[in-house]
């Protein structure tokens, strides 16, 4: 039954005005196979520029958040050498008022613990206390010239070792908490910067 069955296939082939060897012929050429190594190659290529491209922007987008923190910094650094200069001349036109600790930016508070003045929901601005938002238990401080930056100084008393508080009224060193703070809005970052500052009044 097979070969009357082949003969049959191979006639009706024939028939058809397809010869045999037109048949193997077009199974067994080879255009069309360098489509495949070329849709690879494209493929690669592909995936390689979409990973330099998620590179690129990951690349930039930390050198912003770098730029971005230097200058917090920077306006905060600044604000701190500021705060340490009105400590300068309210010594030089009103020493009472810097012993007294009667400035609006300046608190003579010993007590309280040094992490308590980096955070800044304790930090009240004349800005505040004008608009009346000030709690009773917020540290004074003052606004810088620059904008949204503030500062205030603590007056943490008689540095140890070298107190000179003898009846003659001799001035004798203190150690001040100077620190300056810039907020940023966008986008969002806040930089506080702690100093150690010392005069003698």
């Amino acid at each position: 039954m097979t070969p009357n069955i082949m003969a049959s296939n191979c006639s009706t082939l024939w028939k058809m005005g397809q010869p045999m060897a037109n048949v193997f012929t077009l199974i067994n050429n080879d255009r069309g196979f360098s489509l495949i190594p070329t849709l690879i190659i494209l493929f690669i290529g592909t995936l390689i520029g979409i990973a330099a491209s998620t590179t690129s922007i990951f690349e930039v987008s930390i050198a912003n958040n770098d730029k971005m923190y230097k200058q917090n910094f920077v306006r905060a650094d600044g604000t701190n050498q500021e705060a340490a200069q009105m400590v300068e001349n309210l010594k030089a036109t009103s020493p009472n008022d810097l012993r007294e600790a009667t400035a609006n930016w300046l608190t003579k508070d010993a007590a309280e613990e040094r992490y308590y003045y980096l955070k800044e929901g304790n930090w009240c601005t004349q800005t505040m206390a004008d608009d009346g938002v000030c709690d009773s238990g917020k540290i004074n401080a003052a606004d810088g010239t620059l904008d949204n930056t503030r500062y205030l100084v603590v007056d943490r008393g008689g540095v140890r070792g070298m107190t000179d508080i003898t009846m003659r009224g001799k001035p004798f060193m203190h150690e001040m908490g100077v620190y300056g703070r810039y907020d940023n809005d966008r986008p969002r970052g806040r930089v506080i910067i702690e100093t150690e500052y010392r005069v003698k009044f």
